[in-house]
């Protein structure tokens, strides 16, 4: 979502220290100029330097968003741009178990959050580039149609450790690889928006044709060094070796388009609302030799993918709706050190049913939901030599209970809970299995407090709850539910006429230790830390 220049001018300076020893600055700049505000201009830019929480890991990140608009009468376009650069060095990285470990269920103690699972000199340098260009156009004032078109360019630099626990005295193995990619994307739209009726019925209709070409240009990953150590907290580094600046031949391409018809329907009293909807979409993906260039698989299909939604106001604060909808799109690639790295899977097809009540009490509001989804995921293998990655259809059935409003005034509460039940598909390698990494449970709950007897002084908490998790689709072994606190207070004021602020946030005030589940692979939670900031608006 870019940002616009508003109507009022935008001058707002921020200094920030924390989460380790980083320090940070970000400017955020907006103006609209002309004699009815009809030209803007946004301008963002920050930078974040120094020492992360995570020991020998560092972190320098610098970025920039400019954003330009221009609003006439009868027509709007923007022209939007961003440029991230991000640097870690020693990045931490992920756990991993030997086989025997995983059928054994045997899970360590989860270290101080401080842990670094990396090699000295491993490292991720990332830069992204974007540009989004936008035209809208209103023939009157039921229709109106748009165009655009965006480019995008993302580079990795990448060395990094793959850390596998080998028994339960603590050995592990490590192995250092480079890794580089490259990818560039490109998509266009154009589209057009009516309303209009038919009788009694209002209509709101949209049609729009989309194309997005994404092309892969990824290394074939080097091993930099093998070694093993005998403690998993306190390893004996030996550090990368060899050269990282890899080639990064083409080695996938995908393109999508589709066509997207919908039509929202009210009746007259507006009690009942339904949303019509088709996609006609197209998947090409073609996989490449990284040693010859010639192409090793192509796909091509297309698809029909309906949608509906119903939404009945049974009173003016309750509403029921069910809607569902199917859904196309990219596979993505086989993890890093698999050895079948880069190798660009079919397309996703997901299919969501859900249906559930809101209740909006006006300053609050809650909804009860059910969901059931349908879809594939990534699964690792075992293999003689190492592992694969590969696609298994799932099911995923969930119930949630979210709310967010001012329960009292200057009390503001935000939050939920979702029971999860994801399993593979029957029939499949791991039929009715629970899918490896997904919780059982999830719920958030945060409170703001306005300090009515201090103006401009609000207080806040974060509580945070994961449900246990299987580490492997075998589901030999899960990880613990974990349980965080969250807390912060922020402070608005003026200093003569620029009004500023001071936020102050902890997280993990507990400093809890705990892994945070994935699968195959888990991570370490972020142990307590601190930040500070402080925004001027000038």
């Amino acid at each position: 979502i870019p940002k616009r220049a508003k109507d009022e001018p935008i001058r707002r300076f921020t200094l920030s220290y924390g989460n380790g020893s980083q320090f940070g600055q970000s400017l955020d700049i907006g103006e609209r100029f002309g004699k009815n505000k009809e030209y803007g201009v946004r301008i963002n830019i920050a930078h974040r330097d120094g020492s992360t929480s995570v020991e020998r890991e560092k972190q320098k990140t610098t970025g920039a968003a400019l954003a330009f608009d221009v609003r006439k009468n009868k027509w709007r376009a923007s022209l939007d741009t961003g440029y991230l650069h991000r640097e870690f060095k020693n990045p931490t990285t992920s756990l991993k178990f030997d086989d025997a470990l995983i059928n054994a269920g045997y899970l360590p103690k989860a270290p101080s959050g401080k842990t670094n699972f990396s090699d000295n000199g491993t490292f991720l340098n990332a830069k992204e580039r974007y540009g989004l260009l936008r035209f809208d156009y209103d023939f009157n004032e039921a229709w109106s149609a748009y165009v655009a078109a965006g480019l995008r360019n993302s580079e990795q630099g990448y060395a990094y450790t793959a850390f596998r626990l080998l028994d339960t005295a603590g050995t592990a193995r490590v192995i250092n690889y480079a890794f580089p990619r490259e990818n560039r994307a490109n998509t266009q739209e154009i589209g057009a928006h009516g309303k209009f009726r038919t009788g009694d019925l209002a209509h709101e209709m949209t049609i729009a044709y989309n194309r997005t070409n994404w092309t892969a240009y990824t290394a074939q990953a080097k091993v930099l060094g093998r070694y093993e150590v005998t403690s998993m907290y306190h390893p004996e580094w030996r550090g990368v070796q060899g050269n990282t600046d890899l080639p990064t031949p083409k080695t996938g391409e995908s393109t999508l388009s589709g066509l997207a018809l919908t039509d929202v329907i009210t009746v007259p009293n507006e009690r009942w609302q339904f949303i019509l909807g088709a996609r006609y979409q197209n998947v090409q993906i073609d996989s490449f030799s990284r040693a010859t260039g010639a192409r090793t698989s192509h796909y091509d299909k297309s698809a029909w993918s309906p949608a509906y939604a119903i939404l009945f106001k049974a009173t003016p604060k309750v509403s029921i709706y069910t809607s569902y909808i199917q859904g196309l799109q990219e596979g993505g690639q086989a993890d890093d050190d698999a050895l079948n790295a880069g190798e660009v899977f079919a397309p996703l097809k997901t299919k969501l049913m859900e249906m559930g009540v809101k209740f909006d009490m006006g300053k609050f509001a809650t909804t009860v939901s059910a969901y059931e989804m349908k879809m594939p995921t990534t699964i690792s293998e075992t293999v003689s030599g190492g592992f694969i990655s590969r696609q298994s259809d799932y099911t995923s059935r969930g119930v949630e209970i979210s709310f967010f409003g001012e329960s009292r005034t200057g009390t503001r509460l935000l939050g939920g809970v979702t029971w999860l039940s994801a399993r593979y598909a029957p029939g499949s390698r791991y039929s009715e299995k629970f899918v490896a990494g997904v919780s059982d449970m999830k719920a958030v709950l945060s409170v703001e407090q306005d300090i009515h007897g201090v103006p401009g002084l609000t207080l806040s908490t974060r509580f945070l709850y994961t449900g246990s998790a299987y580490l492997n689709p075998k589901n030999t072994l899960s990880y613990n539910p974990w349980f965080r606190v969250d807390a912060g207070a922020r402070y608005a004021f003026h200093m003569g006429d620029t009004p500023v602020t001071v936020r102050l946030d902890v997280n993990n005030v507990l400093n809890r230790r705990y892994w945070q589940p994935l699968s195959y692979a888990p991570i370490l939670g972020a142990r307590r830390n601190v930040m500070f900031s402080v925004s001027a608006d000038f």
